[in-house]
């Protein structure tokens, strides 16, 4: 049954062969170890692309942080100001 299966497999002889062109490289594009002008260009718009995603997913998370923050201050606020406003009004 399916014991019998589990125990073929977990001892199946597995055989796995990688062959590399040595022309592509690691982008699946053809390099030909000129780094020009228009690459570093390419290169530096990537990081600014990424640098400029971390960001939108740092506000996405860190904004109603700080509008729950803001929020939670106020009420505290508030509250203080009453209780003082209500202990002066006692003496």
């Amino acid at each position: 049954g399916v014991r019998r299966v589990d125990n073929r497999a977990s001892f199946a002889t597995v055989a796995v062969t990688l062959l590399g062109d040595t022309d592509v490289g690691a982008a699946g594009v053809e390099e030909d170890d000129n780094w020009t002008a228009a690459d570093a260009a390419d290169d530096a718009l990537r990081v600014l692309e990424v640098a400029a995603g971390v960001l939108v997913v740092a506000a996405a998370v860190l904004l109603p942080l700080a509008l729950f923050s803001l929020l939670a201050w106020l009420a505290r606020r508030g509250v203080t100001r009453r209780r003082r406003e209500r202990a002066l009004d006692m003496a």
